[in-house]
């Protein structure tokens, strides 16, 4: 669908991240990639997925301003918040540690996409990705554990499902895609050692393929970075 976009008008929301830095990269070196906004602490400073307050202001401007986007995709999520790491016990689940995880790895994002779809063109093709987990794959669990970041990642996949159906009714040339993006080299990730780790160049080459060949019976589909759907 973006293949055959002239002009692509990116922005990457975490962009100074592992993988967002990746993105942005491979991004611009896609030909028909006329402009890349990172939003992200870097260039926006009081920027926090968190809080609402800290991004709602900027886009709301560059709405007033008639600013448009093709392309949006938020790579923002912390596996490790305030030094907890992810529980390997149902025992260790904590109220305080479930609440950050669903603010940081849900909330923010739905809150984020809720400032975006404003921003989206209604008349041409148009993908929002957000960046998830395959662990949030609540047929796919069979190990435990990690209870907090589950689940927080199931409810940003329901709600990129939700959202799209909503999007998709303003235009049908649109695709809200959840993107597991392998389990990728980067801060995220260093204590924890798996035999299929990527580096982030890798894994955002194949992130961003999968965007350039989305169609719109995929939206609001969960989907690795293959382009294969994941069970939710």
């Amino acid at each position: 669908m973006l293949d055959q976009v002239e002009e692509i008008n990116a922005i990457i929301v975490g962009a100074n991240g592992g993988i967002g830095q990746a993105l942005k990269q491979n991004l611009a070196n896609r030909p028909n990639v006329k402009s890349i906004e990172s939003f992200d602490r870097e260039h926006y400073p009081h920027f926090d997925i968190t809080d609402p307050e800290s991004f709602s202001p900027t886009f709301a401007g560059w709405q007033q301003e008639g600013r448009k986007f093709n392309l949006a995709i938020i790579a923002t999520g912390a596996l490790i918040i305030d030094g907890a790491p992810p529980e390997r016990r149902f025992a260790e689940l904590g109220a305080q540690n479930m609440a950050n995880h669903f603010a940081l790895n849900a909330i923010g994002p739905a809150m984020m996409i809720q400032q975006l779809l404003p921003l989206m063109p209604r008349d041409e093709p148009a993908v929002i990705a957000a960046l998830t987990a395959r662990v949030g794959s609540i047929e796919d669990n069979h190990l435990g554990g990690w209870v907090s970041y589950r689940a927080a990642k199931t409810a940003l996949n329901q709600i990129v499902r939700t959202a799209s159906i909503e999007w998709t009714r303003k235009n049908q040339e649109s695709a809200l895609l959840a993107i597991h993006p392998g389990t990728v080299d980067t801060r995220l990730t260093q204590d924890y050692a798996h035999p299929k780790k990527v580096s982030a160049g890798i894994a955002a080459d194949k992130i961003i393929n999968c965007i350039y060949n989305a169609k719109p019976p995929m939206s609001g589909g969960f989907y690795d970075n293959q382009g294969k759907r994941i069970p939710f």
